[in-house]
């Protein structure tokens, strides 16, 4: 595989792991604000809270946007070093 194929292929599935790990964050804290009645907030990422609307419970959230860019950014430069790094293998 040369260089570029394997830059391509890198980025494009940090991008895809950065913004499934950004999914499952929101579903995690979202849930566990309506299961726990209580206020859930990711620094830098998120917040979810209960409300009432016409008596019955609705949830509320508000995502931040740079935050979740930088969270997927760093996934996807984690994947691509993790591509590029070199095991170098021990002779005897």
């Amino acid at each position: 595989m040369t260089v570029a194929m394997k830059l391509v292929f890198s980025v494009f599935s940090g991008l895809a792991l950065g913004v499934m790990a950004m999914f499952l964050t929101l579903a995690v804290a979202v849930s566990y604000a309506f299961a726990a009645r209580t206020t859930a907030f990711v620094p830098g990422v998120l917040t979810a809270w209960i409300t009432t609307e016409n008596d019955f419970p609705a949830v509320n959230f508000e995502p931040n946007g740079p935050g979740s860019v930088i969270v997927i950014g760093a996934v996807t430069l984690i994947v691509v070093l993790a591509a590029f790094s070199r095991r170098r293998s021990i002779r005897p």
